[in-house]
């Protein structure tokens, strides 16, 4: 695996840990955005 790709999965598990502390379920910035939007 590349450095880069190691990189962006250690942040999209860093987002998917805090998602799940403030909303109690387990996804990353952007499927959170997108399931926020859509409730609007």
């Amino acid at each position: 695996m590349s450095v880069f790709a190691d990189g962006l999965m250690k942040k999209a598990h860093r987002q998917m840990k805090e998602n799940y502390k403030q909303t109690g379920l387990y996804e990353t910035n952007v499927e959170r955005t997108e399931r926020e939007s859509k409730q609007k």
